[in-house]
């Protein structure tokens, strides 16, 4: 037997099936590792020769128009989708439209879930078109989550019913405190309650690229790395189970003409990247106090506790060599001032021996000191702690 003639037909048949197969099934294949059940996301990905850059920054998702090309090109770089149907819900909502987009794009792997609507509080929308759209979408044959963005978290409970998820957006620099947008994603989570997810908006850009919504405001800027990364993790312990970030390329703005920011969003995503398996761990109770040094300073200008604090309990199954299985806690300064505060962690064990708790922020370790964890933030500051003894 011609064995070089049999193997070379072989490797044409072989060729040929992979041919009818597609090149989808064999992208999908190949960037199995890079989806992830937490979305890290850009709003205005730009041109799909963007995508596997923006894939291999660290982002997982984008919101964008549903189109082949977009949802082919994110597909290719391992993306998952946000997609806009190309109307929205409202008095001039288009059933044809959004059933024709449902009819050729729902089915494509790429599609995370169906983006409804805009800021339909801010927007004067009367929940009865959000719930008709959301029917139009499931009637046609939708079955991916249908999600809307609210800026007034608490009318949510208006809206809720009728979607599946709920993204919150606040860009509160400079004229709010950065803990406005952990208020609202709190207020969010209340109205979701525990089955549907919330996901925050992190402002990305500065309000002088919109001047007729900021008239009346000075010094316009966009956020520093610290408020960047105080209200990703302060989203975070608040409930949010998704970072999307606003945007990419957006109006006039490009986040590449400004290094500054881009730069500090790249080392905010590296982070939330890293930390990934804690972030997706299972949030647990734990009963605690605080001791604030100065007294006066334990609550933010939102009313709520200055450090934000979070546990949550990461598996066997989804520990890392950097994140060992154990509860990890969370903890944010969201105020603008230095603050000197003791955490006591109730069940934690007293020792007659030294107990000490790795500090994965910095990688520092941390005296226990008869349950307690006294600590020193900087304004803004992040830390994590874990695994607890």
């Amino acid at each position: 037997m011609d064995w070089i003639r049999v193997f070379s037909g072989f490797a044409v048949v072989v060729w040929t099936m992979t041919q009818c197969v597609g090149p989808a099934r064999q992208v999908a294949e190949s960037n199995a590792h890079k989806r992830v059940d937490f979305p890290i996301g850009l709003f205005g990905p730009g041109s799909v020769s963007q995508y596997q850059k923006l894939a291999d920054l660290g982002f997982n998702t984008i919101v964008a128009g549903v189109s082949a090309e977009v949802l082919d090109g994110a597909f290719k770089a391992g993306l998952s989708v946000v997609g806009q149907a190309g109307t929205q819900a409202g008095a001039r909502f288009d059933p044809g439209k959004a059933g024709e987009s449902i009819r050729l794009f729902d089915a494509h792997p790429a599609l995370k879930t169906w983006y409804v609507v805009d800021e339909p509080a801010f927007n004067k929308i009367d929940p009865k078109y959000v719930s008709r759209a959301a029917e139009v979408y499931r009637e046609a044959g939708a079955t991916k989550p249908l999600a809307i963005t609210m800026w007034f978290a608490e009318r949510s409970n208006h809206y809720i019913d009728a979607i599946d998820i709920l993204m919150i957006d606040r860009y509160p620099v400079p004229w709010m405190p950065a803990s406005d947008l952990g208020q609202h994603v709190r207020l969010g989570k209340l109205a979701a309650g525990y089955d549907k997810p919330v996901w925050a908006i992190i402002q990305a850009f500065s309000w002088e690229v919109y001047p007729g919504l900021m008239p009346q405001e000075i010094n316009l800027r966009p956020p520093s790395y610290a408020e960047l990364r105080a209200m990703v993790f302060d989203a975070v312990a608040q409930g949010a189970e998704g970072i999307l970030f606003f945007g990419y390329q957006v109006s006039s703005w490009n986040l590449e003409d400004h290094p500054g920011v881009w730069a500090s969003i790249q080392i905010v995503v590296d982070e939330l990247r890293k930390f990934i398996p804690i972030v997706t761990g299972a949030r647990i109770w734990r009963a605690t106090d605080a001791q604030y040094k100065v007294y006066s300073q334990r609550f933010n200008t939102r009313g709520f506790s200055a450090i934000s604090l979070a546990f949550f309990e990461v598996s066997l199954r989804k520990s890392t060599s950097e994140v060992p299985p154990g509860v990890y806690l969370l903890a944010v300064n969201t105020t603008e001032l230095d603050q000197e505060v003791s955490i006591r962690i109730r069940d934690l064990p007293v020792s007659a021996e030294p107990l000490t708790v790795p500090r994965l922020t910095d990688e520092k370790t941390m005296p226990i000191q008869d349950q307690w964890i006294s600590e020193r933030f900087d304004p803004l500051e992040v830390h994590i702690y874990g695994p607890l003894p």
